[in-house]
């Protein structure tokens, strides 16, 4: 067995969580739970448009923990895979360290984080710390990856559903009088999608106005509410994406993991 195939065990794992957590995630977005309802206004030429449904299942945010253990765990794998390549002993302070800045990297290493590998190995790990990289720290991949992974171990993750800026809406008007038919409704503007993205709730959140050319008391507007699961209260990552997250924290751990394959015998 080749040192990698239980880290490389951990990754399909990961693949596994994300490839529910798509179907999931699609199949509650893609249902009829969230919707749109239009209601007047006090003024009559305005109607009211809110973004109706629950929150997300509970058990979304407990793959997404899943998904993250799997990633961060494979490092600590690779640190102790490292140190036994290199003919040494493992022991419990091993692990993969994520530092912001080089004093805390030292410090790390003080603590025998990874103590025992090669120093080439060393030179990789410490190139590939947050603080090395051109980017936001704190929109670096391993940044992120330690946040949500901390986070989780103390308290469930905040998953929210938010509306996007696209609405699916249709527009009647009251009933017509025997034997005429209703005038066609006379919208002559909208107000911008509210932003930050609005989460739907079950009284309703209000997400868009519409304006009329002339009192419309009896105007119904319903539709479907086209909306994303995202981050809740995650520092850099709130309102990001949950899908796009996660799969970019899988892609980027597997080229970290990939560097390191010259560091063991074929």
């Amino acid at each position: 067995m080749h040192p990698l195939d239980g880290i490389w065990a951990k990754i399909q794992r990961a693949d596994e969580h994300i490839k529910n957590l798509n179907a999931e995630i699609n199949a509650l977005i893609g249902s009829d739970a969230y919707r749109l309802v239009g209601e007047p206004d006090t003024d009559p030429r305005q109607c009211i448009v809110r973004a109706v449904g629950p929150e997300p299942p509970l058990r979304l945010s407990v793959i997404v923990g899943e998904i993250v253990h799997q990633l961060r765990s494979s490092l600590d794998h690779l640190v102790c895979q490292l140190v036994r390549e290199n003919k040494k002993s493992v022991n419990r302070a091993h692990q993969f360290p994520i530092c912001d800045t080089p004093k805390e990297f030292e410090a790390a290493c003080n603590r025998g984080r990874i103590k025992g590998i090669s120093g080439s190995a060393r030179s990789l790990i410490e190139a590939r710390q947050p603080y090395r990289q051109s980017e936001d720290i704190k929109r670096n991949f391993l940044y992120v990856l330690r946040e949500i992974d901390d986070a989780d171990k103390h308290r469930l993750l905040t998953l929210v559903i938010a509306t996007t800026n696209s609405f699916q809406l249709g527009i009647g008007g009251g009933e017509p009088t025997a034997g005429k038919k209703g005038d066609p409704i006379n919208i002559v503007g909208a107000s911008p999608p509210t932003s930050p993205p609005q989460r739907p709730t079950e009284q309703g959140t209000e997400v868009l106005r519409l304006y009329f050319g002339e009192p419309e008391p009896d105007v119904k507007v319903a539709g479907k509410a086209v909306v994303e699961i995202m981050f809740g209260d995650l520092g850099p990552m709130t309102e990001q994406p949950v899908i796009y997250v996660v799969q970019q924290l899988r892609d980027k751990t597997v080229r970290l993991l990939d560097a390191f394959r010259g560091e063991f015998a074929p």
